[in-house]
C-alpha cells in the first residue's frame, strides 16, 4: 500500500475511517521509510532492526541468517506474548518464536476470510502482556476484497504518472476496495482491544509497508516504493492528532541529551548532521521544533552537550573535519541561541598516541560529556574509530568552561584492557548520592567479534582531590538490564 493512500496522509477519496481514528488519536510519522520495496525483506527488517544485506533476508521471499535474532526474542525474555495472525514471509523458525495464530500467505479471496480476528481474542484478554501483528494481505494483489461498489472507476482522478486506461481504472477500483477492507481489520482489532479493556495500557501502530504494485511504487527506490506510512497510538503517552513534522531532520537522529530549562524540557539532538533543539511540558515528550531551527555552520556537527555554570549555558558538540573529528564550545544566550561576539572554540583534537591507534579512517575525538568537581571542569570523551575494538574513553581538565583543556597523561582510563569489553565508548555522569561516588553511564560494543546493537554499561569513578586526577574502579563495571 501506498502511504498516500489513506486520509491523514492526504488521500481524500479511500474511506479508512479507522486508520483516521488512530491518527486522530495518536501520532503520524512523515518520514519513514523501508530499506526494500519489497515484501519479505521489508517484514523482516522491521522485525530484526537489521538492514536487509545485514540480516541475510535482502531477495524477496528470503530469510534471515541462522543465528539472527529478532523482536520475539527480545519480548519474549520480558514476559510478554508474542503472537502473530496472517502473512508470515520470514523465516527460520528459530530466528522468529512466535505464537503464529493462523491465516494465509497469499489472499485467493474465495476460501472465506483469510484472518479469523476471534483467535487474537485469548492474547488480548490473557494475563500476559503481549506484542501481537496483524499481518494482513490487503492491499496486495489480486484485489478481490471489499465492496466493489463504493469506487466507481469511471469517476476516479487517475494519477498523471500513470496511463489512464479502462484496466488501470478498474486496478485502481479494486486496490481502494482493498484499502477499505483492510481498514474494517484495523477498526475490529482496535475494538477487542478496547472490549478487553486494554486500550489505556496498549500502544497500537500501523504501517502500510512498502508501496503498491503500480508504476513507481513496489520494487522500485522511487518514495512510492519506499515511502511508509506510520502511526502510533498510546493514551496518555502520545499527543492525539499529532506529527512528527514539528522537528528539525528527517534522518540520522543522533544522541539526545534532555534538560529542563524553566517550565519547560530541552531536547538537544543531532539530525542531518546538524544540532537541533526541541522542547517539550514533560521529560516524556512529545519534543517540538516547529520552526525546524538549526545551528547554522560550515561543518558537519553531531555529539551535542549542554552544560550549565554559574548562570551561563554552554553547547559541547563534534565538528567532522578533514583531519577527524574534534570537540568545539560555544557560549549561548539565554534564550540558547548561540552567542554572537563568540567564536567557537576548539575544545580537543587528536593528539595524544593512542587516540588514532585503529587505522581506521576519520576517528578523533568525539562524545563530550562535562562537568565540575569544586573550581575544576572535566570532559570526558571518546577517541579513535567507534567501529574499532580500541575504541576508548579519555578526559581532560581545565579551569575554565572554555578551555584551555588539557588532556590526562593516564588516558585512557576506560578501554578494554580495565573493563575486558570491546570498544568502550562515551557515555555520561552522574553523583551517586547513596554510594557516595560519581558514576559514568557509557557503551560498549555487543561482544568480542560482534559491533551491534551496542550495550550500556555503567562504572563508579574516584577523585583524588589534590592532584584533581580521575580514575576508574575497574570492578564496578556492570551491564544495564531493562525491566
Amino acid at each position: 500500500m501506498n502511504w498516500n493512500d489513506c486520509e491523514p496522509y492526504g488521500n481524500t477519496v479511500v474511506k479508512i475511517p479507522n486508520i483516521q481514528r488512530l491518527a486522530n488519536e495518536g501520532i503520524s510519522f512523515d518520514n519513514m521509510f523501508t530499506s526494500t520495496a519489497m515484501c519479505a525483506p521489508s517484514r523482516q527488517q522491521l522485525m530484526t532492526g537489521l538492514y536487509p544485506v545485514r540480516s541475510g533476508a535482502f531477495p524477496n521471499h528470503s530469510e534471515v541468517y541462522r543465528g539472527v535474532k529478532s523482536f520475539a526474542h527480545h519480548f519474549g525474555d520480558m514476559g510478554y506474548e508474542v503472537a502473530l495472525i496472517g502473512k508470515k514471509h520470514y523465516g527460520p523458525s528459530d530466528s522468529f518464536p512466535i505464537n503464529y495464530l493462523g491465516g494465509v500467505q497469499h489472499d485467493t479471496g474465495v476460501d472465506g476470510d483469510d484472518i479469523d480476528l476471534d483467535k487474537i481474542k485469548p492474547i488480548v484478554s490473557g494475563e500476559k502482556p503481549f506484542f501481537l501483528i496483524i499481518a494482513q494481505n490487503q492491499p496486495h494483489s489480486p484485489w478481490n476484497r471489499g465492496n466493489s461498489d463504493q469506487y466507481k472507476a469511471e469517476d476516479l482522478t487517475i494519477p498523471e504518472y500513470m496511463v489512464d486506461s479502462p484496466l488501470t481504472r478498474s486496478h485502481l477500483s479494486s486496490y481502494y476496495n482493498e484499502i477499505t477492507y483492510m481498514d474494517s481489520l484495523l477498526g475490529k482489532t482496535l475494538d477487542i482491544i478496547d472490549k478487553a479493556e486494554k486500550t489505556n495500557n496498549t500502544i497500537s501502530i500501523f504501517t502500510s509497508e512498502q508501496g503498491y504494485s503500480f508504476p513507481y511504487g513496489k520494487w522500485t527506490c522511487y518514495d512510492l516504493g519506499l515511502k511508509t506510512a506510520f502511526i502510533a497510538k498510546w493514551p496518555g503517552k502520545i499527543e492525539p492528532n499529532t506529527r512528527n513534522k514539528d522537528a528539525f531532520g528527517n534522518k540520522g537522529f543522533w544522541s539526545p541529551q534532555v534538560f529542563k530549562k524553566e517550565e519547560s524540557y530541552v531536547m538537544v539532538y543531532a539530525a542531518n548532521e546538524k544540532i537541533a533543539f526541541a522542547f517539550s511540558k514533560s521529560p516524556l515528550g512529545p519534543f517540538k521544533n516547529s520552526s525546524k531551527t538549526h545551528y547554522q555552520s560550515d561543518f558537519k556537527e553531531i555529539d551535542p552537550f549542554i552544560f550549565f555554570d554559574n548562570g551561563k549555558f554552554y553547547l559541547y558538540r563534534v565538528r567532522k573535519v578533514d583531519k577527524g573529528n574534534q570537540i568545539y564550545v560555544s557560549e549561548l544566550n539565554e534564550n540558547l541561541s548561540i552567542n554572537k561576539n563568540n567564536s567557537p572554540s576548539r575544545c580537543l583534537i587528536k593528539d595524544q598516541s593512542w587516540e588514532d591507534s585503529d587505522d581506521i579512517e576519520l576517528g578523533g575525538n568525539q562524545g563530550p560529556s562535562v562537568f565540575k568537581i569544586g573550581g575544576a571542569y572535566y570532559m570526558m570523551y571518546s577517541a579513535n574509530n567507534f567501529r574499532s575494538p580500541k575504541y576508548a574513553v579519555g578526559y581532560a581538565r581545565s579551569l575554565t568552561p572554555t578551555g584551555p583543556w588539557i588532556k590526562s597523561e593516564n588516558n585512557p582510563i576506560i578501554d578494554f584492557s580495565k573493563i575486558n569489553q570491546n570498544g568502550p565508548g562515551h557515555g555520561d555522569i552522574f553523583y551517586d548520592r547513596h554510594e557516595k561516588c560519581y558514576k559514568y553511564v557509557l557503551h560498549t560494543h555487543f561482544s568480542k567479534n560482534r559491533l551491534r546493537p551496542r550495550k550500556t554499561g555503567i562504572l563508579s569513578l574516584d577523585h583524588f582531590g589534590k592532584s584533581k586526577e580521575i580514575a576508574i574502579r575497574p570492578k564496578t563495571f556492570r551491564f544495564l538490564k531493562s525491566k
